[in-house]
């Protein structure tokens, strides 16, 4: 993480109530509390260690875990404010994108485009570990991402999903698949890859029939 996004982060968590308390103790300093955070949440494996973290940080192994859910407390609040998904500067930048790309107004309501992508994790996990390996031969959690297609700004996501899982499924879970009637406009969709299922909102590749060919049509 670059300096001036720390810093960026910093400043909009650090008045959270959850690094405030009644106590004649003062909390530790939000931006130590932050450093902590980043440290453990970057870390993999043996590195990951507790014991490794409150060392590397010279405080408590306690500390290390209050540090952490109050950091995660403090992130989660600002979700509604940086997952924005029809902002009209970002949807007509979007637009004139898709405009610009396909070189005819057909296609520019076509500002959104989603896919999938696996977190690794380090090792097989204990349980259900198999349904955790997924076609990238590695054990992962499935993360779906629906950005804007000119900036890349994230718009909706869904993780949880078991690396095995296939990306038209994951995508199931995302707010868009269960309220884009509400969230799309007449015309309005998303570009998918061909793992994807073609509807009406839904844009994939066309693909030629067998035996057959693509027309205009």
């Amino acid at each position: 993480m670059s300096p001036g996004a720390f810093q960026d982060i910093l400043n909009q968590i650090k008045t959270h109530d959850v690094f405030s308390n009644n106590s004649r103790n003062p909390q530790t300093d939000v931006e130590h509390q932050f450093m902590v955070f980043l440290c453990h949440a970057g870390r993999y494996g043996p590195g990951a260690a507790v014991e490794e973290i409150a060392e590397w940080g010279d405080i408590s192994v306690g500390s290390v875990h209050n540090f952490t859910k109050c950091c995660i407390v403090a992130l989660l609040s600002l979700h509604d404010h940086a997952f924005k998904f029809h902002e009209e500067e970002l949807v007509e930048g979007a637009k004139a994108c898709a405009e610009h790309k396909a070189n005819t107004p057909t296609w520019r309501h076509g500002w959104l485009a989603t896919d999938g992508s696996p977190i690794p994790f380090f090792c097989r996990p204990g349980w259900y570990g198999q349904d955790f390996y997924g076609k990238d031969k590695l054990y992962a959690m499935q993360l779906t991402l629906i950005v804007y297609i000119h900036n890349l700004l994230i718009a909706d996501y869904a993780v949880g999903r078991p690396g095995s899982t296939h990306d038209s499924s994951a995508f199931e879970d995302t707010r868009t698949f269960k309220e884009h009637a509400q969230l799309l406009q007449d015309y309005e969709c998303i570009w998918a890859d061909s793992a994807y299922s073609l509807t009406s909102w839904l844009i994939t590749p066309f693909k030629k029939p067998r035996g057959g060919q693509l027309t205009p049509e």
